[in-house]
């Protein structure tokens, strides 16, 4: 059976179980607009419905910390099927923060950390990682909640070596979608190197330092550019300046945070970048239940670890 058809069968057909809150979007993105809506069934069954172009690598995957899809719902009135999601009234991990600055950042960052290990053990790529499209899921009780970052939005995804599950980043957006791109790593940007056709593990992990920087600061890559000169200064290799964004409101962003993390991630050259897949050392990370780990004989792999449980990127 192909792979469509796996994905197909496994998702549930909500048209009878969905009821859309307002008769136009609330939210938009590059591959889908947004409503809220309300299951028949559930009345605390708050969902979002999502115009997608492409769904399957979604609806196989299972982990806390990737988003769960519910399944599929037409409506013609919204542009036919859509996407069935939970709604996190949280919003995004940017969004959470601004309310929750005292969160415990690192521990945000590996929770993402082991979505992405989750994903890049099935050999699925992301494509977009971004704080834009990392959600807040609130568990526990009302005296003891636990914040849960969740992957969503996997308009970009691709499948390793499997054919029709390869996308070409500027086939599916613009070269001028620089808002986005300034996260980029510049064998991306580089869409003129015919070498260059497809997003890779590599490319995650250079992405998710980039996730990483923003949560401990506040502040997106090269905040003092526009988009265009952040996107030039990329493409050029120039790499970020610790000055910019140390401070008293970042105490995460130490010296090894920046060098052994930060800096390894972002290496021009994707194979020097770590990987998600070895052992470590760990390097703990003062006033938190995080430590950096990095691997004693390279230098290059490395993880991300918490007091109760371990990560790894």
């Amino acid at each position: 059976m192909s792979l469509l058809g796996n994905a197909t069968t496994s998702l549930r057909i909500l048209d009878d179980e969905i009821q859309i809150s307002d008769a136009h979007y609330f939210a938009s993105g590059g591959f889908a607009n947004i409503w809220r809506g309300t299951t028949l069934t559930d009345t605390n069954g708050n969902v979002k419905i999502r115009l997608r172009r492409e769904f399957i690598i979604w609806s196989d995957l299972s982990h806390e910390n990737i988003l769960p899809i519910y399944g599929t719902f037409t409506h013609e009135p919204i542009g036919g099927t859509g996407v069935v999601l939970p709604f996190r009234p949280l919003g995004t991990i940017s969004t959470f923060l601004e309310t929750y600055p005292t969160a415990d950042k690192l521990a945000l960052i590996y929770e993402i950390a082991e979505g992405i290990r989750y994903l890049h053990s099935k050999d699925i790529v992301h494509g977009d990682l971004t704080v834009g499209n990392i959600l807040i899921h609130q568990k526990g009780t009302e005296h003891n909640p636990q914040y849960i970052p969740q992957l969503t939005d996997f308009g970009r995804s691709r499948i390793i070596d499997k054919k029709g599950f390869t996308t070409n980043i500027f086939t599916a957006y613009s070269r001028r979608d620089y808002t986005l791109s300034r996260s980029f790593p510049p064998e991306v940007l580089h869409a003129d190197n015919p070498q260059i056709k497809l997003l890779t593990k590599e490319s995650d992990v250079y992405t998710f330092a980039m996730v990483a920087l923003e949560i401990v600061t506040g502040k997106q890559p090269f905040y003092k550019r526009t988009d265009s000169q952040a996107v030039f200064l990329v493409m050029s290799g120039t790499t970020l300046s610790k000055n910019d964004y140390a401070g008293p409101e970042a105490p995460q962003l130490t010296e090894r945070f920046w060098n052994l993390f930060l800096m390894k991630c972002w290496s021009t050259s994707p194979e020097g970048r770590p990987s998600i897949e070895k052992k470590y050392f760990t390097i703990p990370m003062p006033d938190s239940h995080a430590a950096l780990a990095i691997s004693l004989d390279t230098g290059r792999w490395l993880a991300l670890e918490n007091r109760r449980r371990t990560y790894t990127i």
